[in-house]
């Protein structure tokens, strides 16, 4: 995996400019930016403690499959912990599955997402699914775990 320094990823991201901002999540803010001629994603960690996860994500770099999100590089100064991820400009699923009801599927697994004759992903198997009326303003959900252990 490639090391950055962390001046190299906020001049990339137009230092974490929020127009930048393609989402965020319990580990971080992702930004597009743009690295050696090439648009990638670049995550921005909350957290710091990750000195036994670097070996893991030196392994996931190596992982070559068109359906995993390629790591490319990672930057580690100070406090600061960033990676640089392959950009994928279409969004997230939960971006395209908009509408109602809005539904907690809580078995997402490969087995679980079909495809169809052209190759197009669709979600099956909801028998533990929640159906929720109205999710704004919800941030969690608390239930007894149900499903497959991955």
């Amino acid at each position: 995996m490639k090391k950055y320094g962390y001046d190299k990823l906020a001049n990339a991201t137009g230092f974490f400019n929020g127009n930048r901002l393609l989402g965020e999540g319990g580990f971080g803010q992702v930004f597009k930016g743009k690295l050696d001629g090439e648009v990638v994603a670049i995550k921005k960690l909350k957290i710091i403690k990750l000195e036994n996860k670097w070996e893991e994500g030196e392994f996931l770099s190596s992982v070559r499959h068109p359906n995993i999100v390629k790591m490319i590089g990672h930057c580690s100064e100070g406090k600061n912990r960033l990676l640089v991820l392959e950009f994928v400009p279409n969004k997230t699923l939960t971006y395209h599955l908009h509408g109602q009801p809005q539904i907690i599927h809580r078995d997402i697994k490969a087995d679980n997402i079909l495809l169809d004759y052209n190759f197009e992903p669709k979600v099956a198997d909801f028998s533990l699914a929640n159906f929720l009326p109205n999710t704004d303003g919800v941030t969690h959900i608390t239930t007894i775990i149900k499903g497959t252990s991955v």
